[in-house]
């Protein structure tokens, strides 16, 4: 899958802690906003949600009405609960106060029954102001200082009162069709946004137009819609998370390949070339599906970032990332299945831990053989699990196979499952490396048929001495 260059931005400069973080505040947002399907309870919330996600002191929205081509103020709010709002002829006047300095001055105002009346006086044609700008172009900006941007109105702060100093401004897009912007202004506790908070309120953004769509059009064609661009914005999330291959490092080189069932898949691999020389490598599979799914497994990665440097050994590696996603997804049906390794160590040995996860094939000169189950639980099921470590070693020229289930649960088109036996009777008399091999098998086997799970393989293979 190729990579999305904004998102792994996004994730890159950030530090692995702090990235959990920032998958944390996204992870509960999308679980909150699945529940909410009023529009009037909806607006506020995304609100709330978009000044946590990107620490911010305001925010607004502005929905786009596609017969008119302008964008309609819709709700705004700021942390002043006393603040008047301004009035409908004051916006008419001065357009940018709209989206410039309006965070929080006319959440007021739409707070009474005459909201459409009030509505009619407050637009901005697409190139307006910083929001039409946004709206036209499809694409975020931030503004690090608001009055040395030209399209920035210091009259309308005189006029509202608010102190606009930046601001991010981000599209809301469902799909290719522009619902309107969201925006978020002054960064508290810092002098200004940075751009890691552009990408937070870009991701940010999909998951409030979704929830838009949702809310405004309750059938089952948008519905189905909606199922497409949540699946389409989590496949841009997972992108980011694959690593570069091809590198050797302890003595080791990987490939891994993962092919998502449809639009995104639950499926993760991750390889982490470790200060002391040597690396940890995995195959994660997050149960269910879609956009939760994928944040999901934005936290497992950025949590087994965080303490790889800490805690290397794969087994206490486990218990520390199991214990952080107990709490992240309390309440919540969901749960990873994973299988880690530590390799790079002396004489090829190699240190694995398992959680659920099927058990990896180990090639060396005496064939392909499958390594013994351990019977933990997933990670993100019950706090304190142990994970026992087990040791091994690749051979020279060997190498070690993980994967997730949806290898052996292929189907073909008669419904037959793929299963290990046969995999392993394919691989009599092989010779590593087996990735494309494995890859070649399960594609003859499955040809024609409707991929039902993902597939991941990752290899790691032991260069020659």
């Amino acid at each position: 899958m190729p990579e999305n260059p904004a998102t792994t931005e996004f994730f890159s400069h950030s530090s692995p802690d702090v990235a959990f973080r920032r998958i944390e505040n996204l992870l509960k947002a999308s679980q909150s906003l699945v529940r909410i399907e009023s529009i009037e309870l909806l607006l506020p919330s995304l609100l709330e949600m978009a000044k946590d996600v990107t620490n911010a002191e305001a925010a607004s929205i502005l929905l786009f009405n596609p017969e008119s081509e302008e964008l309609c103020f819709y709700h705004a709010i700021d942390p002043d609960p006393d603040a008047a709002p301004i009035p409908s002829d004051v916006c008419h006047e001065y357009p940018d106060a709209v989206t410039l300095c309006g965070a929080g001055c006319f959440a007021r105002l739409f707070q009474h029954a005459s909201v459409s009346s009030a509505l009619s006086s407050i637009r901005l044609r697409l190139g307006e102001g910083i929001a039409g700008s946004v709206a036209r172009e499809r694409r975020a900006v931030l503004v690090r200082d608001a009055r040395s941007d030209p399209r920035f109105s210091p009259r309308a702060d005189a006029v509202t009162g608010f102190t606009t100093r930046n601001l991010i401004c981000a599209p809301l897009l469902y799909q290719d069709e522009l619902l309107g912007v969201i925006e978020v202004l002054n960064a508290l506790d810092r002098e200004s946004f940075v751009e890691e908070d552009v990408k937070v309120l870009e991701c940010f953004a999909c998951l409030a137009a979704e929830s838009l769509q949702r809310a405004a059009l309750l059938n089952a064609r948008v519905a189905q819609k909606a199922l497409e661009a949540q699946l389409e914005a989590a496949a841009a999330i997972q992108s980011s998370f694959l690593p570069h291959l091809g590198d050797t490092h302890g003595g080791v080189r990987a490939w891994g390949v993962t092919r998502p069932a449809r639009f995104v898949g639950g499926d993760l691999y991750d390889v982490m070339p470790l200060p002391d020389g040597t690396g940890l490598a995995y195959v994660a599979d997050v149960s269910g599906k879609g956009l939760p799914a994928s944040l999901i497994m934005a936290a497992a990665w950025a949590q087994v970032r965080a303490e790889a440097n800490r805690t290397p050994e794969p087994g206490p590696l486990l218990e520390r990332v199991n214990n952080a996603l107990v709490r992240t997804l309390e309440r919540q049906a969901h749960f990873v299945t994973i299988v880690i390794c530590r390799y790079g160590l002396p004489g090829g040995l190699v240190q694995l831990a398992s959680g659920g996860h099927p058990a990896p094939l180990l090639a060396g000169p005496d064939g392909v053989a499958e390594l013994e189950r351990t019977n933990s639980l997933p990670l993100g099921i019950e706090e304190d699990t142990p994970y026992p470590m087990t040791e091994f070693v690749i051979e020279p020229g060997g190498s070690l196979l993980l994967f997730s289930d949806g290898l052996f649960e292929a189907e073909d088109t008669d419904g037959a499952m793929l299963g290990m036996q046969r995999v392993l009777n394919a691989l009599a008399g092989a010779t590593p490396p087996l990735g494309e091999p494995v890859l070649e098998i399960f594609e003859t086997f499955t040809r024609g048929a409707e991929a039902a799970d993902d597939l991941t393989i990752l290899e790691l293979s032991r260069v020659s001495a």
